[in-house]
C-alpha cells in the first residue's frame, strides 16, 4: 500500500514493483547520454562565454581559485 506525503513523494511499504521504480524512467542509451552530457557541457562553456564577454565574470576570482585547486 502506499500513501501520499505532503511533498507530492509516495511513500510504499513492502517491495516496490521494479517496472514502476524511478530508475526505469531514467533509462538512456550510450549515445542519448553522451548527447545529454554534450548538452550539458555546451551550456556550461556558452553560460562562461556570455558572461566572461559581458564582463560579469571575476578573473581574479578564478584565478584564486585555480591557484588553490592546483596547490592541493
Amino acid at each position: 500500500m502506499s500513501k501520499r506525503h505532503s511533498s507530492g513523494r509516495q511513500a510504499t511499504t513492502g517491495l516496490p514493483n521494479p517496472q514502476n521504480s524511478p530508475a526505469q524512467q531514467y533509462k538512456f542509451s550510450s549515445d542519448e547520454l553522451d548527447n545529454l552530457v554534450d548538452s550539458f557541457i555546451d551550456l556550461i562553456i556558452d553560460d562562461f562565454i556570455e558572461k566572461y564577454r559581458s564582463g560579469q565574470l571575476d578573473i581574479a576570482e578564478l584565478k584564486r581559485k585555480e591557484v588553490s585547486m592546483l596547490s592541493k
